[in-house]
C-alpha cells in the first residue's frame, strides 16, 4: 500500500516550499490560518485572498481570474498535497483535521515578517 501525502505523518520540503511558491496559494493558507471556521465556501475563499493580494477590493475580472485559478490549479495542488481538503463539487475548502502543517506554518510566517 503507498502512503499518500493525506496519510504521512509530514510533507517533505519539496512539496513544502512547491506549495508555498505561489503567492495566492500562500494567502489561501493565511485566510484559512485565520479563520475559525470549520469549512471555507469557494466564493468567500476567493473574496479574502483577493483582498490580500490585493490590499483591497479587486476589480471584477480579476476576482473571475482568481476564482478560476484556486478552482482548478491551486486548490488541487493543496490538496494533492494533503495540505487541506478541497471538495470541488461543494467548492468548499477545509484545514486538515490535525492542522496546517508546523513546516508550512512556520515558512509562511517567515514570508510573512520578510515582506
Amino acid at each position: 500500500m503507498t502512503t499518500t501525502p493525506q496519510e504521512s505523518q509530514s510533507l517533505s520540503s519539496e512539496m513544502v516550499f512547491d506549495a508555498l511558491a505561489d503567492s495566492r496559494r500562500q494567502s489561501v493558507l493565511l485566510v484559512l490560518a485565520e479563520t475559525d471556521e470549520v469549512s471555507v465556501g469557494l466564493d468567500s475563499l476567493v473574496d479574502n485572498v483577493a483582498r490580500r493580494l490585493n490590499g483591497g477590493e479587486p476589480s471584477l475580472e480579476h476576482h473571475q481570474h482568481l476564482r478560476v485559478g484556486l478552482h482548478h490549479n491551486h486548490l488541487p495542488k493543496l490538496d494533492e498535497y494533503g495540505i487541506v481538503i478541497y471538495d470541488a463539487v461543494n467548492k468548499t475548502v477545509k484545514v486538515r483535521a490535525d492542522g496546517l502543517d508546523e513546516q508550512v506554518l512556520s515558512l509562511l510566517e517567515s514570508s510573512q515578517t520578510s515582506d
